[in-house]
Order: structure tokens, then sequence, then C-alpha cells
């Protein structure tokens, strides 16, 4: 079951493709505001989190897979614009697998197995037309503002809806290939609450929700749920629960060393 867990964390990084209580599909646009979408842009990512590192020690995960449940424990270190590291640990202080994401390139090892598989982001866009980048998953875990396959500074969004002034709104854009549909759900507060992808083509889904921290204080999320359906029926649910994130202190973790692993394509690293 871990290594299924596992290979559903490995297939939401790629987005191989609902939330607890909200859900943009389900509550339909009444009025279109006339507002600057730049200045809209602008003022939400005045309330995302500043810093320049993450460190979340301890993060308690629930995974979802067919209606099967699975608890493990992890920690996240995220360095902005250079690192993520993700431990997923079996037992506290037992690291099992370890994700490494940098900005050309990404690793995931089984510690157990002394095996690791690496691959640049092109990879995932030759394999699975997912126009991903590094800067996407870190924004994604840190509750910013993100196009998957843009740079945010030059991407134009398609519209903005006003669900009504107490429910928010949703910025509505697309991936720049238009293969990906992206709907994100704003509080009234200019909070992002949520971020819902749909490919058209195969008609697969993720949906990414968060909850609590939004303050000016710690608007960096406690917890971040993401529900995957794929159109075959599969479907998962990952819940990390993060726990006193520490911020601007330096990360003493280290990339694994690769000489002590064996590198192995895609499918082997899955085998037993």
């Amino acid at each position: 079951m871990k290594k299924l867990f596992l290979l559903n964390i490995c297939f939401i990084a790629f987005f191989l493709t609902s939330c607890k209580t909200k859900q943009i599909a389900s509550t339909p646009a009444t009025e279109s505001r006339p507002i600057s979408i730049n200045s809209f842009c602008q003022n939400i990512q005045n309330n995302e989190p500043l810093f320049t590192s993450v460190d979340i020690k301890k993060a308690a995960i629930k995974a979802t897979i067919n209606q099967q449940e699975n608890f493990l424990s992890g920690s996240v270190k995220i360095k902005t614009d250079s690192f993520i590291f993700i431990s997923l640990q079996p037992l506290p202080g037992f690291e099992m697998f370890r994700l490494e994401f940098y900005p050309q390139r990404f690793r995931f090892f089984d510690k157990m197995n002394r095996k690791y598989f690496e691959a640049t982001y092109e990879y995932i866009e030759q394999q699975m037309q997912i126009p991903l980048q590094y800067k996407n998953i870190e924004d994604l875990f840190s509750r910013k503002l993100f196009v998957l396959g843009r740079n945010l500074q030059v991407v134009e969004f398609s519209s903005i809806f006003s669900l009504n002034t107490q429910n928010g709104f949703t910025l509505a854009s697309q991936s720049a290939d238009g293969r990906i549909q992206q709907d994100t759900k704003i509080s009234p507060e200019l909070f992002i609450e949520s971020t819902k992808m749909s490919q058209y083509l195969k008609g697969n889904s993720l949906f990414v929700d968060y909850a609590g921290g939004v303050s000016k204080k710690n608007p960096f999320p406690e917890q971040i749920v993401i529900s995957m359906f794929v159109f075959n029926g599969f479907s998962a649910e990952i819940k990390m629960d993060f726990q006193k994130p520490i911020f601007d202190k330096p990360l003493n973790e280290k990339p694994i060393q690769l000489d002590r692993y064996t590198r192995v394509v895609l499918n082997d690293f899955f085998k037993k």
C-alpha cells in the first residue's frame, strides 16, 4: 500500500490526470465584474506567503486510494526557487521514500531498495502532455497563484467571475498549450481557497484545496487536500496537515548521495 501511495503522490506531481466542502464547478457564475485582471492578481499576490525557506518537520498524511486509507508521517522542506524535499515516513524518523524537486529536474528515491528515478520536466510534457514546471509545484504547496506551463508575470487570465459578494471569485485560466483548464477559487479577502485543473482530452482532473492560514501573519496553508479523478474510474485523495512551519531559517537537509543508489526507469522504480 505504501508503494501505491508513493505512486499516486508521483502521479499527482505529474498531474496524471472536489475538495472537502467546496467545488468551483458546483457554483455557477452569476455576474461578471469589469475589473483589471492585472490589479486583481496583484492583490492576490500581496496576500501570498513571503519566505526564503520553510521547514515543516512534521506532517500528518492520509491517503485514500480507491476508498482504501493509508496513514504516513512526513516532512516538507522548501527553499524558494531552489528545491523541494518531501520525506515519506511509515514510522516517525524512518524515511522510506524521498521526493526531490529542483528547477531543472526531479528525483524519486526508494531508500529501502537503494534505487532512484530522475528526469527533467520535459519528460513529463513528452510522456503525458502536462506542461509542468518546478515553479508550479512550489507555488501549489505554498498556496500561491500559478498557471501550468506559464510565467505568471506575462499570463493574461481569461476571466474573473464574481459568484456573489460573500463567496468570493473564480479566476479562470488555461495552460499555454490550451489542454488544461484551471479555475482558482478566491475568497472575498483575496486568499486562494482552491484550484481545480481539468485535462480536456483525457477527462482527468486534479483538485487542490487549502485550509487554515488565512491571515497576514501566516498565510501558509495549515492543510492541503489534493484530490485526483481519472477517466477510468480511479480516484485518490492526499490530505496533508502541516504543523508549525518554520520560516526563513537555514535548511540543514542535503541531497541524497547518488553514488549509493542505482538509477532505474520509472516502471522499475515501482517494482518490488
